[in-house]
């Protein structure tokens, strides 16, 4: 009912934002989460976190292109300075890992190589991603 409301700009981001978490976590209809992701972006395009959710879901339909452009766009923007709801691991290590490993499946094994490199210097990223970052990054580097 928030996001129905004028005026709370933060607020209608926010509501529109976690339904479509909410909806895609409990398995619901793709076509439900991606327009309130949407509908999220629209609202405040200078956020990421609804790219990034998208370019997620897209990267794990094998939509690798989609995926790209979409954690491309998140990575040209910077995080808000006094937001509320800012989920902090989206822009310290999150777009950069899922636009590494877009360009990954794209074969676009330098940039992804630059990019993994960057992730790794992110000291807020847990074991578990590095662990995967690195994993990837000695495929990378293999094919380079």
């Amino acid at each position: 009912r928030a996001s129905m409301k004028k005026g709370w700009d933060k607020e209608i981001f926010w509501s529109y934002f976690c339904a479509g978490q909410l909806q895609q976590e409990t398995g619901k209809k793709p076509e439900l989460f991606i327009d309130n992701y949407s509908k999220a972006y629209r609202q405040d395009p200078n956020r990421a976190e609804p790219l990034l959710f998208l370019a997620q879901y897209y990267s794990s339909q094998e939509i690798h292109s989609l995926a790209y452009s979409l954690a491309s766009l998140a990575y040209s923007l910077k995080k808000p300075d006094d937001e509320m709801y800012v989920q902090d691991w989206v822009y310290e290590y999150g777009i950069i890992e899922s636009l590494s490993y877009s360009a990954l499946k794209l074969e676009n094994y330098k940039e992804a190589r630059a990019l993994m490199e960057q992730c790794l210097e992110c000291k807020s990223l847990p074991p578990r991603v590095r662990e995967i970052v690195e994993t990837r990054l000695k495929f990378v580097l293999s094919k380079i």
